[in-house]
């Protein structure tokens, strides 16, 4: 993840409302939120999903309320 995992713990809850440029990768490949992305009460690891052939953010199957983030 860019920025890493202990910038991230370092940054005030302002700097995490408006991360820079995104960037969360496995050996699978890459995503990036272009722009501020609010990382506030978000859990890469429920939300986030790359696979060798796929990448899904907010799987339909694990959310099925339907209540995603505002985008940003």
């Amino acid at each position: 993840m860019e920025p890493d995992f202990t910038s991230m713990i370092r940054m005030t809850l302002s700097e995490l409302k408006a991360v820079p440029n995104l960037r969360i990768w496995n050996e699978h490949g890459s995503i990036e939120f272009i722009g501020p992305t609010d990382v506030t009460e978000v859990d890469f690891g429920d939300v986030v999903k790359i696979e060798p052939t796929s990448v899904e953010v907010y799987d339909e199957n694990r959310h099925k309320d339907g209540t995603y983030p505002e985008v940003g």
